[in-house]
């Protein structure tokens, strides 16, 4: 106040204070009566402003790339309040584990925002969940070689799921710290020797790879052993006649049923493959003059292998006579 006669005193609408100045004010309009000493008196109107309240109106974290990483965050949108503001992020233990606007580095649970605005007021948030991926599943299968010598041998992968959300999967195929085939978006590896490999997986999503890998387990891929067999000759009973035999038999090896062929030496086939018989079942062929002979061999899988040779034997020379006439 100024003029009139000092002193003045002063009456507030909306306040108790008798000074000229009125503290501790809420939003509002007030009036101020200032009089003098003659009882001279005055009044003037002011309005007491006040910013809007500290909105956090969301917070959107982001899926963890990996089941137990770290690399969650969380983007808040703060309005109201003065300018500049402070963060302070806690975790469900109410450790504070950020001080930055955006929150990052965190680990799968729940957290609270506390924003502080320049004049020192502060708004908490509801908590928000960081999620995280989950583990990634599935099921190797193998599909066993089909002879002993052949590489064709495979491992296929179903039922693929979990990982980062709506993401996809790659794989790759090792036999311990060795890699068969590189990462791939097939669920197939083909042409394969016996042993035993683990199929690995990661996520991958709009061009991205994620760093995390699962091992989905060990297929061991087998092979059938070799086939082995027995043979036997019966000679021939005449010189020179064809009353031979060779019984054979598959003790092991291959995959049941079998087929035998018998051949001479020189690769003339004397019987091609016939009847199917079971391991352990002779096959007899009959008919044989003598000679060297070779034995093949066919398994189910149409796999041909030797089983063996076998000479057919007859006696020295041919049976002869002579009569002598005496006196």
């Amino acid at each position: 106040a100024k003029g009139g006669t000092t002193d003045y005193t002063y009456s507030w609408t909306g306040s108790t204070s008798v000074a000229a100045q009125a503290p501790d004010l809420t939003a509002g309009d007030y009036t101020v009566t200032v009089t003098d000493a003659n009882n001279c008196s005055t009044t003037a109107n002011a309005t007491v402003t006040e910013p809007e309240a500290i909105s956090i109106s969301s917070l959107v974290p982001t899926e963890i790339s990996c089941n137990g990483g770290n690399d969650g965050t969380i983007t808040p949108t703060v309005s109201g309040g003065v300018a500049p503001y402070a963060y302070s992020w806690k975790d469900a233990s109410a450790a504070e584990v950020s001080t930055s606007e955006v929150a990052s580095g965190l680990a799968a649970g729940d957290y609270t925002l506390t924003v502080t605005d320049a004049n020192n007021c502060p708004m908490t948030s509801s908590a928000v969940t960081v999620p995280e991926a989950s583990a990634i599943t599935g099921t190797p299968t193998g599909t066993n070689l089909t002879t002993p010598i052949s590489v064709d041998g495979k491992v296929t992968v179903t039922s693929t799921a979990g990982g980062y959300t709506g993401a996809g999967y790659i794989y790759e195929l090792r036999q311990g710290a060795t890699v068969v085939a590189a990462y791939q978006s097939g669920t197939e590896f083909t042409g394969l020797a016996a042993g035993t490999y683990q199929v690995w997986v990661k996520n991958t999503k709009d061009a991205m790879t994620f760093n995390c890998e699962y091992n989905l387990g060990d297929v061991i891929l087998s092979a059938p052993s070799a086939i082995q067999g027995n043979i036997a000759q019966t000679a021939v009973k005449c010189f020179g006649d064809n009353t031979g035999k060779i019984t054979a038999s598959v003790t092991n090896g291959g995959t049941a049923p079998y087929r035998l062929q018998l051949m001479k030496s020189d690769n003339t086939v004397v019987e091609d493959y016939g009847t199917a018989i079971a391991a352990g079942v002779d096959y007899v062929f009959e008919n044989l003059s003598a000679g060297a002979y070779k034995i093949n061999v066919k398994d189910a899988s149409d796999y041909e292998a030797t089983l063996g040779s076998m000479t057919v034997t007859q006696p020295t020379a041919a049976l002869s006579a002579e009569i002598k006439a005496t006196d």
